[in-house]
């Protein structure tokens, strides 16, 4: 718009709301003028007077073109305006006479007064951000509106996404408005398929005729999905025409939408790539609608998700967001996604404040609030994840009575999880803390050799390792609040490998710990002690170790103490007892057994546990016996049995369970041991291998050997062995097709603190071909 001064034409539009019951003076309106080729965009925000009425004026340097003249509320944008269903004329250039135009005045009536209202408003959402109860701070919380049409999701980011502070809490506003021309909202949402929307509208489409053909869903809204469904009703619709409306895109963009996840400091401009044109007339909805409704099956589950057509739809009139949230954190160096809610999750129509706690999952950085233990005292509470109570021959062991073997984890239980006795092996993780009163500013650990002998040596060098501390909050006193990474490494003080307390650490740091909403809160390793290095430092046997704590002055380390644990009474000087089974795994292509290993077999050259198939063969009805070699084919028949000698064995007895199954054809899979098939599992008497005696038990697993009644096995030990699988054939082979039996063993050893469920296990496998 040009300068009064410089200006030839002049547009007047006066405005009249005098005829608004509830009239409100103090609230102005907006006016848009925007150009209908091309042209600019003009604004004016006008206050009324008392009895309703005030003008805007717009001029401009040469006479305008055809223009679009539109009215509304104050706090939308000019863009926001032009889809909003507003007050809106068209102005045709054969409306200049002269220099001047002023306009009939624009009535406001209270139906457009009242929904201006509501229209565009500010929303705050917010809440705190929690795992197992205790805060997340550092944590970036995103916001999203969606909407979901058929099996399609709409997720729109609201606002700018929050970082959680010391407490979890966060705070995000936006604005949000509806009122829209539905070609407008549409054109500016992204839609993408959502699997657990096609999980539930399946099922009703496969009750239809037989003769209906079930549409494949597609990545993005289309109206030919229905066509194999309504059929002739379909082409009478006629709704596949292009969009009759266009959008040119202009920043900044409307506040009801971003396809752009943004940073909480990002700036407020952004970038849109807008969805190419569809050949969807939303329009057409409600006549498809009315179509389908006569034909799906009646469903009132789908109208409680609120899923069309079941449920009727028309979110751009729909002036309250509906929200699931989006959560990440960097936790010990990497981004996790905490919470990524789906549409099942939507808060539906929230108010204009809401407020909520999110509860995210253990795998988030979260404050550690625990309190240190009172006293001149120190703890070892866990040995990987598991808690002494549950090692057997621990202090504080309560639920667990004699005789119970020492340094297993869950000692003497035959859960059907084969979860009891469990060894250790490889890298251990030590974790406990010091009393309030302790005064240890170093540590390091000692070990009992040989046990209950009296003798305690320090660990040797390179047998255990630090680690890395995470806090959030200042770096230095008065400095910038952010998540920091603090290392905890073995130091070499006084000829003496040792550890800094985290106590020591504190005090030494200047900041204020844990007392404030502004203070230093640890996130993670608070109670970390040691890396306990197992693996080719210890022999396979069970240890005892103890804390041994110092103060530092003048760089010497003094005041050496063995610490009590903490508790009431005169508890017992600190100890832990650990049992260690670590495997060696030897290089080459075959190991001690004569077993091909190693690269390019499934088989590791262990034979902790060790596996391998000793014959395989078909026992016809006459006795006579068919020896089935690997890559043969081989003929079978309903009276044939099969008959597997295999061996499943580990020589320290910490066997946890094996597998016995048969893959076939495409993606088939018979588990043998199941009962079902009617197979029959005896020891192999005489064993034709002396590394594997015939098995004591025959399992399949360690809780199964515990209670079989012939001859259970005593905890910790089964060790397995050579065994022999009988069963019908047919079962075992159901059609003419290549086969491979597929022969698992897995140790009860917690390796590495538990990466990988079972982390000794050892494989074999053996294929054929077999025709019925």
């Amino acid at each position: 718009m040009e300068e009064k001064s410089i200006s030839k034409f002049k547009l007047s539009v006066p405005l009249d709301a005098s005829g608004v019951e509830d009239f409100d003076p103090e609230r102005p309106v907006k006016v848009v003028v925007k150009g209908l080729s091309g042209g600019e965009t003009y604004s004016q925000t006008v206050k009324l007077n008392k009895q309703g009425t005030g003008t805007a004026a717009f001029y401009f340097k040469e006479k305008p073109g055809s223009l679009r003249v539109m009215v509304g509320p104050p706090d939308a944008s000019d863009t926001e305006i032009e889809g909003l269903q507003t007050i809106g004329f068209n102005l045709k250039p054969q409306a200049w006479k002269k220099g001047e135009l002023s306009l009939k005045p624009v009535l406001i009536s209270s139906y457009y007064w009242r929904w201006w209202l509501f229209w565009c408003r500010t929303f705050t959402v917010s809440g705190r951000v929690l795992s197992d109860g205790k805060a997340v701070p550092n944590a970036t919380v995103c916001a999203y509106d969606v909407d979901w049409w058929w099996w399609w999701m709409s997720k729109s980011q609201v606002g700018q996404c929050a970082v959680t502070d010391s407490n979890g809490y966060f705070e995000i506003k936006f604005r949000f408005c509806c009122g829209w021309w539905p070609w407008w909202w549409w054109r500016y949402r992204f839609w993408y398929l959502e699997p657990k929307l096609v999980d539930y509208i399946l099922p009703l489409l496969k009750e239809l005729p037989e003769t209906r053909k079930i549409p494949v869903p597609g990545p993005r809204p289309d109206f030919t999905v229905f066509e194999h469904l309504l059929k002739e009703d379909f082409a009478a619709l006629n709704i596949t025409r292009p969009l009759a409306h266009s959008l040119k895109v202009e920043t900044p963009l409307p506040a009801f939408d971003t396809r752009l996840e943004m940073s909480p400091k990002a700036p407020g401009t952004r970038t849109l790539a807008v969805q190419p044109e569809t050949s969807i007339d939303i329009s057409a909805l409600p006549s498809l609608r009315d179509k389908l409704l006569k034909l799906l099956p009646k469903a009132p589950e789908m109208e409680k998700l609120r899923i069309w057509p079941w449920y009727p739809w028309y979110p751009w009139r729909d002036c309250h967001p509906d929200i699931v949230f989006k959560i990440t954190q960097e936790c010990e160096g990497e981004m996790k996604v905490l919470l990524d809610e789906n549409f099942g999750q939507t808060r539906w129509n929230i108010a204009t404040s809401h407020y909520e706690d999110l509860e995210v999952g253990s795998e988030a950085c979260s404050v550690d609030d625990t309190p240190d233990p009172e006293g001149n005292c120190v703890n070892i509470t866990h040995a990987c994840n598991a808690p002494i109570s549950t090692i057997g021959g621990n202090f504080v062991n309560p639920t667990i009575t004699a005789p119970q073997p020492h340094g297993y984890k869950n000692p003497g239980s035959v859960a059907a999880s084969n979860d009891g006795d469990r060894p250790f092996a490889g890298t251990v993780s030590i974790r406990g803390g010091f009393g309030t009163a302790s005064g240890a500013d170093y540590y390091h650990f000692e070990y009992e050799n040989p046990i209950d002998s009296g003798n305690w040596e320090p660990l040797p060098t390179g047998t255990f390792s630090g680690f890395t501390r995470m806090y959030y909050g200042e770096q230095s006193p008065g400095g910038p609040v952010d998540l920091w990474h603090i290392s905890f490494p073995v130091e070499n003080i006084d000829g003496k490998d040792v550890i800094k307390s985290r106590q020591y650490y504190e005090t030494q740091s200047g900041l204020s710990w844990e007392t404030a909403v502004t203070d230093c809160w640890w996130m993670n390793n608070k109670d970390m002690l040691i890396n306990w290095i197992t693996q080719n430092n210890f022999a396979d046997g069970t240890y005892k170790l103890r804390v041994k704590s110092y103060t530092l002055q003048g760089g010497q380390l003094i005041n050496p103490q063995t610490l009590p644990f903490c508790g009431p009474g005169n508890p017992p000087e600190n100890y832990l007892i650990l049992t260690i089974d670590n495997r060696v795994v030897t290089s080459g292509t075959t190991d001690a057994h004569g077993h091909n290993c190693g690269e390019g077999t499934v088989h590791t050259c262990t034979s902790e546990p060790d596996t391998v198939f000793l014959n395989v063969k078909i026992v016809h009805q006459d006795l006579t016996e068919t020896e089935v070699k690997a890559c043969g084919k081989y003929t079978i028949n309903d009276t044939d049995k099969l008959r597997v000698d295999f061996v499943a064995h580990d020589p320290d007895a910490h066997l946890a369970y094996y597998t016995l199954n048969v893959t076939y054809g495409d993606s088939w899979i018979r588990n043998l041991l199941n009962p079902v098939f009617g197979a029959v599992v005896t020891p192999l008497i005489p064993s034709p291998v002396p590394w594997a005696p015939p098995a004591a038990q025959v399992g399949p697993g360690y809780s199964d050997a515990r209670t079989q009644l012939i001859g259970p096995a005593l905890a910790p030990d089964w060790a397995g062995g050579a065994l022999r699988l009988e069963m019908d054939a047919r079962k075992a082979f159901p059609e003419t097709c290549c086969y491979q039996l597929e022969l698992r063993a897995h140790k009860r050893t917690i390796v590495n603190c538990g990466s990988s469920l079972w982390g000794h296990t050892n494989y074999s496998e053996y294929s054929f071909m077999i025709e019925v």
